[in-house]
């Protein structure tokens, strides 16, 4: 994801149940450089939170790798403590998987919205994520 200095972004962080866990996560996050100011909204959450990203003029370019952090307040008990970690690649991959939708599996479009200069680059991306099964099953359903 690419955000530039002075401008704001979002995107959705969805909490997965597992052996029926239903209670609420605070969110945090780290690996932000300065003049980054995150706001997850709402948080707590039961189901998803939005994190938001507002940037300062100020804020230094660069790569950044993020880890999303979600704890549910009952630490050090057995089978209900727990603690995700979402790395930047999850959300690269859920924006990839929205765009194949979006492009229907059209390579063209893809690179033009990843904003990338080559089709290999895309490709290999896509494979790398998992998702070329996907990039195919778009393609088949257009024609």
């Amino acid at each position: 994801m690419t955000i530039a200095p002075g401008a704001p972004t979002s995107f959705g962080v969805t909490i997965g149940s597992i052996h029926g866990f239903t209670d609420s996560v605070t969110f945090s996050v780290s690996g932000l450089p300065a003049g980054v100011t995150p706001t997850f909204t709402p948080n707590p959450a039961t189901a998803s939170s939005t994190l938001s990203l507002t940037t300062t003029a100020a804020t230094p370019t660069g790569v950044y790798p993020l880890t999303i952090t979600g704890v549910d307040g009952t630490p050090f008990v057995k089978n209900r403590g727990f603690e995700y970690a979402w790395h930047i690649d999850h959300a690269k991959k859920l924006y990839m998987r929205a765009l194949i939708r979006h492009c229907k599996g059209n390579l063209r479009k893809i690179v033009s919205f990843w904003d990338c200069d080559s089709e290999k680059t895309v490709r290999t991306l896509i494979r790398d994520l998992g998702l070329w099964e996907e990039l195919e099953r778009a393609r088949a359903n257009e024609e």
